[in-house]
């Protein structure tokens, strides 16, 4: 930072404050808007991706939809433009399941709503078992 000009670290710092403000502000309402919404309809969609009690469903052209079961759910992460969820079955290497990119509608918010569906789904299938 010691070598930017001032007007830079201006900008840096308020994009900053920004990001701040989303997150304290904007995430949590949307979160809550979309567990609503799932304890409602039983589903989300988001892109071509479906969550539902069950796991997560995505659409694949020219074969039969692909499903991860809560339990097989390892996290999901953004970066780069991207949302990406990755399976770890059978405590092999974690595979992408699914990826879009951040310009899908919520899809920046899914981690952080995708960990709290996995804490009570995922806990909830294994006890089952």
């Amino acid at each position: 930072m010691a070598f930017l000009t001032k007007e830079r670290q201006n900008i840096e710092e308020s994009f900053s404050k920004l990001v701040l403000a989303i997150n304290t502000f904007a995430v949590p309402q949307i979160i809550s808007f979309l567990l609503r919404k799932f304890e409602e309809d039983g589903e989300v969609r988001v892109g071509k991706l479906v969550i539902d009690r069950k796991g997560l469903h995505r659409d694949r052209l020219f074969r039969r939809a692909a499903f991860l079961p809560w339990p097989d759910y390892f996290q999901a992460s953004v970066g780069h433009g991207y949302l990406e969820i990755y399976s770890g079955e059978n405590y092999k290497r974690p595979k992408v399941f699914f990826r879009c990119s951040t310009n899908v509608p919520n899809a920046v918010v899914l981690p952080y709503f995708l960990r709290h569906l996995v804490q009570h789904y995922a806990f909830a299938a294994c006890a089952q078992n």
